[in-house]
């Protein structure tokens, strides 16, 4: 329980299209895995799943407080489809954890960028692909209330490569023990969860951190 903080119900808007997938690379497997410990854990807040198949029974944890919307769209998924949704219907925040934003975002969004690797080696992509990536990233660094990555290296590229603002970005911590901590991290006296910095206004975060929640 949380004391010293009142959160009301946020509605959590997630890109669970690669989730789906039949086969599925890390990316994919970080987004069914770290939903998974979401679904599972946070009976606080409501949380919408965009999909593009139709998920597959058994494989999320569907509870009263989660929804799906699927979106059938061969093409232009994420820009097409899913901006529509964001014109329609906007979740109060939009968490992409394997893709990119799409080109209309709510108020308060968060994005995973795993590395900046294209920078680095440029040659592993096509032309097109390299264009695509960068400028999904700097568009990411410029729209996205919160990024999350996946190490401090990856976060001293941001800043350095382009010039992300370092308090919007979170990395998780290294000593934490399982595939899912990226987004929760047990402790004795609390389930702490990373995530929510960048999913909840600042305020919320300021009394919940002087709360034992965040212990």
């Amino acid at each position: 329980m949380v004391t010293g903080a009142t959160l009301s119900l946020v509605l959590i808007g997630v890109d669970a299209s690669r989730v789906t997938r039949p086969r599925r690379t890390g990316t994919e497997n970080y987004s069914l895995r770290v939903l998974g410990e979401l679904l599972a854990e946070d009976q606080r807040h409501a949380y919408r799943l965009y999909l593009s198949q139709p998920l597959p029974k058994g494989l999320l944890p569907i509870g009263p407080r989660t929804s799906t919307r699927l979106i059938r769209l061969p093409r232009l998924w994420t820009h097409l489809g899913l901006s529509a949704e964001m014109l329609v219907s906007p979740p109060d925040v939009l968490f992409v954890p394997s893709h990119v934003l799409p080109l209309v975002t709510p108020a308060r969004s968060v994005v995973v960028v795993y590395d900046v690797g294209h920078r680095f080696f440029p040659r592993a992509h096509t032309v097109p692909e390299w264009l695509y990536v960068e400028w999904a990233i700097r568009r990411h660094v410029r729209t996205a209330t919160r990024l999350l990555t996946i190490s401090e290296a990856s976060k001293r590229d941001l800043v350095r490569l382009y010039r992300a603002n370092p308090d919007r970005i979170a990395v998780p911590a290294t000593d934490w023990p399982s595939a899912t901590s990226c987004i929760w991290a047990r402790s004795s006296r609390a389930r702490t969860c990373r995530v929510w910095c960048a999913l909840l206004p600042r305020r919320v975060c300021r009394r919940t951190r002087s709360s034992r929640w965040a212990a």
